[in-house]
């Protein structure tokens, strides 16, 4: 929470105590030698202790990858990521923080056993991603996350 402190400066502290109570369930799978499916749900229903729900936080997550080993130099890598919609504080008037999906597909060639390359495109729907802002800050939005993106990477392990 920020408070003035008589400067024009912001000072953030923590205000208060949260409970929550959820559930996390994690799913890793092999269905073939060569393919793995990793994947995790999240369920949380959290108070402050005031008694309003946690603001600015999704109740339900989601997240799956599916990874195949084409050859034993080249895999694919494709993962999903739902953020469910986020409530706001009551002195905030905007409406609630739209859920997202945020998809990454990959492709890495070890060239080496020292040497790899990758080839990933983030945010391949383009979904129009955002983090929440505080609304006292004087940002007139939420934070975006980056639009589509293709990268390049090159690793070397010493």
């Amino acid at each position: 929470m920020p408070l003035n402190d008589g400067t024009g400066l912001s000072i953030y502290q923590n205000v208060g105590e949260v409970d929550g109570e959820g559930l996390e369930l994690v799913l890793k799978w092999k269905p073939l030698p060569n393919i793995t499916i990793d994947s995790h749900a999240t369920f949380n229903h959290i108070k402050s202790t005031g008694g309003s729900d946690l603001q600015d936080y999704p109740e339900n997550m989601f997240y799956v990858a599916a990874n195949w080993d084409v050859t034993a130099q080249t895999v694919f890598n494709l993962s999903v990521k739902y953020i469910g919609e986020r409530a706001r504080i009551a002195t905030d008037p905007r409406s609630p923080l739209d859920a997202y999906i945020w998809m990454t597909g990959q492709v890495t060639w070890n060239i080496s056993h020292k040497l790899s390359a990758a080839f990933l495109v983030q945010n391949l729907t383009n979904a129009d991603a955002r983090e929440p802002s505080l609304y006292s800050s004087g940002i007139p939005g939420d934070l975006p996350h980056p639009g589509r993106q293709s990268k390049l990477e090159f690793r070397y392990n010493y």
